[in-house]
């Protein structure tokens, strides 16, 4: 009883572990993308071993019952390495005046440079505004397996945002965002979430050319959370999606005015999640 425990327990341990080294191995083409050439390199090694303790787990399902624990002890400790690796990788990606810097006109390597002409001025200086603010933002796609159960896909997970506006005043401050996702072969996105100041609390429904979109509209109401102390404001949210997403690519675009008398004051930011897996993957 306790051998077939361990063997159970160890099959669905290699499970979860290899759906964190695709998070890793993702976090490695966002970091790569950007230019965290280091940072890349870390999270690869990180996906590596990930996807080498789930290997050893499911040896350890499968092996006898002597020698159970000896792959077992070896998933743990690649466990333990790829998690460390990830959070070293973490720490070594730019923050945001580097990555400011980066792309600027003036930025290094050349091939990651974004505003190189005069007519990318206000979309160099929204970015600057945001980088000195401390906006934060993070875009994650989280995948699952899931029990299989009738009418319950085996894959799936969510469509996870959140991002930070630091100064926020009520009655002063003003912002808009959207969550723009795009399919292969269109070169616009649909809006399958969005937000702006004094908006409409509802779901937001999916485009209208999308019949029968990959995830659930009616999870796409965000959590809004005001913090009065620190004149911080958090909106969050968490996308459901089950079976494998119809769009390869997202993109979560900001604008922030601490002054909303100031239009020249505006604070933008985009951030993109791009070569999302989708069903020629699975």
């Amino acid at each position: 009883m306790g051998s077939r425990i361990l063997q159970f327990g160890s099959a669905i341990a290699a499970v979860a572990t290899a759906m964190e080294g695709i998070q890793y191995a993702l976090a490695a083409g966002r970091t790569r993308g950007i230019g965290d050439r280091k940072a890349s390199f870390l999270y690869t090694g990180a996906a590596a071993f990930a996807i080498g303790s789930a290997g050893l787990g499911v040896a350890g399902s499968l092996w006898a019952a002597g020698v159970l624990l000896v792959p077992l002890a070896f998933a743990v400790l690649a466990g333990f390495v790829a998690y460390g690796l990830s959070v070293w990788g973490k720490g070594e990606e730019s923050q945001p005046l580097e990555l400011w810097a980066r792309h600027s006109r003036w930025g290094l390597p050349i091939e990651h440079r974004r505003w190189a002409e005069w007519q990318d001025t206000d979309t160099a200086i929204g970015a600057l505004n945001a980088a000195l603010l401390g906006l934060r933002a993070d875009l994650d796609v989280t995948y699952r397996v899931h029990r299989p159960a009738p009418g319950v896909p085996r894959q799936g997970g969510t469509i996870d945002y959140r991002f930070v506006l630091p100064g926020y005043v009520a009655n002063k401050s003003r912002y808009e965002w959207s969550l723009l996702a795009y399919r292969p072969g269109e070169s616009s996105g649909g809006t399958v979430a969005r937000g702006q100041t004094d908006g409409t609390e509802e779901p937001l429904p999916p485009p209208i050319s999308w019949k029968r979109p990959s995830y659930d509209p009616k999870t796409s109401l965000p959590v809004v959370k005001h913090d009065v102390e620190s004149n911080t404001l958090e909106i969050n949210g968490s996308i459901v999606y089950w079976g494998v997403l119809d769009f390869h690519a997202l993109e979560l675009e900001v604008s922030y005015w601490p002054d909303k008398g100031d239009e020249l004051g505006v604070a933008r930011f985009i951030v993109k999640e791009d070569k999302i897996p989708g069903p020629a993957k699975w």
